[in-house]
């Protein structure tokens, strides 16, 4: 086997842009290398012939992503599609990988698109790359006459409660192809244009072209119908994926680097604030970012705009000040109830000490106050502190 073969059927690893040397395994890579991985052929889960099936290749992907020594993933796409079997969960390791993953993107169809659609990026390998026939069909040969001819006739019997085994398949044997069509082409369809549009989002405009019914693209017209984002040879595709490894590295707050972290257009309406200033922020967009929010199962969490923030800090600064002035208010009142108190006292005290007319504070029953209690009140009124609770309104 040549190098170029070890490299086109192995997993390997470069270095950086500056050093570009290949390495067949992961463990002897330098650290922040890219690690590539080929899907050459149809797609099948199990390994055939040599070429790795998608189940051997999902494990490939996620030793890179757990790996320490690689930085970033780029998968090479070459493929006119493949089984739906192990399809969905090869899409759902390229989703899930936490390191940037792009797709180089020279034959990316059918099952292809299914699972490069989960990656952070994809680029076109040029003016011929092919991107495309998304949809799903199946393919049935008769060779019954071939059978009858030579003598050999075919027998199915089914148990007698299995009477719907295989009968989308016996249906469509005899040209009829409704029930093959509606319980299992639609269904299967159905989940795999609902992954293509959630993970390319707004990039597809379906009024410009509906790319879901299974045409082909080529170069430009990958991009322009969003199916790709940019065009590049290889050692562009690796120089982007070291670029957003990069950014998600970067402790600033870049547009790349928040498309990074909140990753290949999973929450779409969340992804759609990156890079935006407060005041591109409306109360729409952030009413459906929570509502995704809500709809993954995410608890305890909210987005608000600028404004809603500030307004929020407005009236808790608000709440604190008039705490503090209860608080106070509580604390005066106290304070003048005791002295109150103390000056009643004092003034229960004097009022009842033997004299020529004595008096009181209280005189239970009495219309006509004795004479003197007028001027005693009124001295006792006159007290600095008695005259501060009058003005008090918590005394009147």
């Amino acid at each position: 086997m040549t190098p170029k073969e070890r490299a086109e059927t192995l997993p390997f690893a470069m270095g950086g842009v500056e050093a570009s040397t290949v390495y067949s395994s992961y463990d002897d890579a330098p650290s922040g290398s890219v690690a590539v991985v080929t899907v050459d052929g149809p797609m099948m889960i199990n390994d055939y012939c040599g070429t790795p099936g998608t189940r051997t290749l999902g494990q490939r992907i996620k030793a890179a992503d757990a790996h320490e020594n690689i930085s970033a993933i780029v998968i090479r796409m070459n493929t006119p599609g493949g089984t739906v079997s192990g399809t969905e969960a090869f899409h759902n390791i390229i989703k899930n990988t936490s390191k940037p993953l792009v797709v180089h993107a020279d034959m990316m169809c059918s099952a292809g698109v299914w699972a490069g659609c989960g990656s952070n990026l994809i680029i076109a390998a040029g003016k011929t790359a092919s991107v495309g026939s998304i949809g799903t069909m199946a393919s049935i040969t008769d060779f019954s006459g071939y059978y009858e001819k030579h003598g050999i006739k075919s027998h199915t019997i089914r148990a007698s409660k299995s009477v719907d085994k295989n009968e989308a398949h016996a249906q469509a044997m005899q040209g009829k192809y409704d029930q093959l069509r509606k319980e299992q082409l639609d269904p299967l369809n159905e989940a795999f244009l609902g992954s293509v549009q959630e993970f390319r989002g707004d990039k597809l405009d379906l009024k410009k072209e509906d790319v879901l019914t299974g045409k082909v693209y080529f170069g430009q017209n990958t991009i322009d119908f969003g199916l790709a984002d940019e065009m590049g040879d290889f050692d562009y595709a690796v120089q982007r994926a070291l670029q957003l490894a990069a950014s998600q590295n970067n402790t600033d707050n870049s547009i790349t680097q928040n498309q990074t972290m909140f990753g290949k257009n999973k929450f779409k309406a969340v992804a759609a604030l990156a890079g935006k200033t407060g005041e591109e922020l409306t109360a729409e967009m952030v009413t459906a970012a929570n509502e995704e929010l809500e709809a993954a199962g995410i608890e305890g969490v909210a987005l608000i705009t600028e404004s809603e923030y500030d307004a929020l800090q407005a009236s808790v600064k608000a709440e604190k000040d008039l705490t503090a002035q209860v608080k106070t208010l509580t604390d005066t009142n106290a304070t003048l109830t005791t002295e109150r108190d103390n000056f009643k006292a004092e003034a229960e005290k004097y009022g009842n000490q033997p004299g020529a007319t004595p008096t009181s504070v209280k005189k239970d029953g009495v219309d006509n106050p004795e004479s003197g209690a007028d001027e005693s009140q009124a001295a006792i009124d006159a007290l600095p502190h008695n005259q501060a609770l009058d003005q008090n309104p918590l005394f009147n």
